[in-house]
């Protein structure tokens, strides 16, 4: 196989790496890869492979260093201010109290289905209606419903 070929096959490979695993590096290593893939078809054998893998190296640098941050911008997104995302979906919605709960301890709640570590500065019994105020890892925080 020639220079380019072996150019070619190379950033092929780094490219589904890279939709394989998304971390926007492979990327770059791949496209500059088919950059020297076709620099080495234009100028044909004349071009000696340790100017080809310089090139490769400066471009996949200049390209990582240089698009890196804006396709991570323009791909990825923001990231919620939540730890997991579900605190603002929790709050503020009823659940039902199934096991006791008592100030300082723990009991259970009901919330969609699902059973629930939950907390409250009020004994609570099982059956009364309660509003999420707070949810911090498994447990919520709930207070009565008025």
């Amino acid at each position: 196989m020639n220079q380019w070929g072996m150019w070619l096959v190379l950033g092929l490979v780094l490219i589904v790496i890279e939709v394989m695993v998304p971390a926007f590096v492979a990327l770059f290593f791949g496209l500059s890869a088919l950059i020297v893939a076709l620099l080495c078809w234009i100028v044909g054998p004349n071009l000696q492979p340790w100017v080809s893998s310089t090139i490769f190296a400066g471009l996949a640098v200049v390209l990582l260093l240089g698009l890196r941050g804006v396709c991570t911008k323009a791909f990825v997104g923001k990231k919620s201010p939540d730890r997991d995302g579900l605190a603002n979906d929790l709050v503020g919605h009823r659940a039902v109290v199934t096991a006791r709960i008592e100030p300082g301890g723990q009991g259970k709640v009901e919330f969609r289905g699902a059973n629930w570590q939950a907390e409250s500065g009020e004994t609570l019994e099982p059956g009364v209606p309660v509003r999420i105020v707070k949810q911090e890892s498994i447990v919520l925080t709930v207070e009565r419903m008025p």
